[in-house]
């Protein structure tokens, strides 16, 4: 059984991808223009060689869209799915 999910070295490998870096919400802030709400990356797993990257949104009962889609019953946009 593969430790992929616990070990980035070893998902590279599996993937054929090589992991070049992470990104925190600091970095993340300094290399795209957008910001709250529609900054919809809270972090960055990997960045591959490829120019393709692996990002976490953590998403809670407090985002602004919940507000409005529905009223006392909150569904997540289908459209911010991914």
């Amino acid at each position: 059984m593969s430790d992929a999910g616990s070990n980035p070295e070893a998902l590279s490998a599996e993937s054929g991808c090589k992991v070049l870096a992470s990104a925190d919400l600091q970095k993340i802030l300094q290399c795209l223009p957008h910001r709250y709400p529609f900054l919809l990356v809270d972090r960055v797993e990997r960045i591959d060689s490829d120019n393709s990257c692996v990002g976490v949104k953590n998403v809670t009962a407090n985002e602004p869209h919940f507000q409005g889609h529905f009223p006392g019953n909150p569904v997540m946009p289908g459209v911010l799915i991914i």
